[in-house]
């Protein structure tokens, strides 16, 4: 018999049980279901998770430092974090930017408003290449700026009056999810910054640094002007900084420092020239292995990759369990298809004999039991993979804030869907089903191979 003979023969043999066959498509429909379901679960809670962490912070970034006492694992040097260590950073597969990194506590001066906020120093040339993206009529800082800034989204809406409240409000949009129009105007107002963080606030002629009272600190004003502010990235930390040129931050930071008498100054190994690198990696999948190579230099590493890492191979632990109890539906399932192609098999012998009579091949025969099988499984296991969209499809409608919120999940809570199934799975489940049904038939098919004619016609 050809192909096309055996798939009708076992189409009409199912349809003439069509009960039997329902309730076995049924089962596999339930197991498909179940184990899509459980394994979409599991790539929705690795999404969210990933969605959270982002929102935080880049997982192309890695920091880079060294707090002392490090060596280099692979020259059994001390480690030292200098232009030679960047050199060599720089030339890992898949770094596309690098640049040293300082921060300084600072407030900003515009006109009778101010602003408390985190100045970060990075090299001027790099920021673009680092992925940062600005507003509309702004640019990021270019090389040879010195006394330019770029603003965070939301600093730009925390500048207030001192004279009038000592902390600014926090600025919600409106019900259209437009914010207000801020105080300032970055790119045309005149602005200083300054390690003041008492300018504009001075109370009974006392400044207050550091838990010192009645003690006066002059510090500089330092001039500098407005040329962008970077497009909002949810609740990550450069939302909330203001970025300049590396080398001028570290002018004005060596200067706050001597206006302090040095009693403020955070130290650092002697042996370092720069207290933090960031290092930028394009491909994402290249981060672990930068990381690796990093920590081989002896540098203390931090990155978002290496958190989110940590948290999917819990995630793996959890998809594996939910992934496992859809299994069992399925296994039940193919105990049924077994079952029904046992009873087949009983009602069928005076046919089964007939065709070994008039000349039937005995493989043709297992074939014929095997397709009816698989004909189960790739039916159950198709409806069950669409069943399984429409149950993916309300859990995203009418769960999806409510449990990712309870899980922490910034994708699900914000937007993010609780299940994801994408098309691999929807295959991968179709093929498995199908695989299942042409295993739960085997057994059933080689009993039905070995029976006799003779006794089979005799019987009957």
């Amino acid at each position: 018999m050809n192909n096309r003979d055996l798939l009708l023969m076992a189409l009409r043999n199912l349809s003439r049980r069509k009960m039997r066959s329902i309730l076995s498509i049924i089962g596999v429909i339930i197991g498909t279901t179940a184990i899509v379901v459980m394994l979409s679960l599991g790539l929705g809670l690795k999404e969210g998770n990933r969605r959270q962490i982002e929102s935080y912070s880049n997982l192309h970034i890695v920091g880079v430092r060294n707090y002392g006492n490090n060596v280099n694992q692979v020259t059994g040097q001390p480690a030292k974090l200098d232009d030679a260590a960047l050199k060599e950073i720089e030339q890992m597969d898949g770094v596309t930017a690098i640049s040293p990194k300082t921060e300084q506590y600072m407030r900003i001066v515009c006109g009778k408003y101010v602003t408390d906020a985190e100045v970060v120093g990075i090299r001027s040339a790099t920021m673009e290449k680092f992925g940062y993206q600005v507003m509309e009529g702004g640019r990021l800082l270019h090389s040879g700026d010195k006394n330019a800034v770029v603003f965070g989204y939301r600093t730009i809406y925390d500048f207030y009056n001192p004279k009038k409240t000592d902390y600014a409000e926090y600025i919600e949009p409106d019900e259209n999810g437009k914010m207000p129009e801020p105080v300032i105007d970055i790119y045309t107002n005149k602005m200083f910054i300054t390690g003041d963080q008492n300018y504009g606030n001075r109370r009974n002629g006392k400044r207050e640094e550091g838990g010192l009272e009645n003690e006066k600190i002059t510090y500089k004003e330092y001039k500098v002007k407005g040329v962008g502010i970077l497009k909002e990235k949810g609740r990550g930390q450069e939302d909330y900084s203001v970025f300049m040129d590396y080398d001028s931050l570290m002018k004005i930071k060596e200067e706050i420092q001597k206006s302090r008498g040095g009693r403020f100054f955070q130290t650092s190994n002697k042996e370092n020239k720069y207290e933090e690198v960031v290092v930028y990696v394009e491909d994402i999948n290249k981060v672990d292995q930068v990381l690796k190579e990093t920590k081989k230099m002896g540098f203390d590493v931090d990155s978002a990759k290496d958190w989110l890492n940590q948290m999917q191979e819990q995630l793996a632990l959890i998809q594996g369990v939910l992934g496992g109890i859809g299994a069992i539906s399925l296994l039940v399932a193919a105990i049924g298809i077994t079952n029904t192609m046992i009873m087949s098999i009983y009602e069928r012998t005076r046919e089964i004999g007939v065709m070994k009579v008039i000349g039937a091949n005995l493989k043709d025969i297992r074939r014929l039991f095997l397709l009816e099988a698989a004909l189960i499984g790739v039916v159950g296991g198709i409806a069950g993979v669409l069943f399984s969209y429409t149950v993916s499809f309300l859990l995203n409608t009418f769960l999806s804030k409510g449990f990712g919120d309870g899980m922490f999940m910034m994708g699900s809570g914000e937007g993010g869907p609780l299940s994801i199934i994408p098309f691999t799975l929807a295959v991968a489940a179709v093929i498995f089903s199908t695989a299942i049904g042409v295993l739960a038939g085997y057994y059933p098919a080689n009993r039905a191979m070995k029976i006799s004619a003779l006794e089979s016609l005799r019987n009957e």
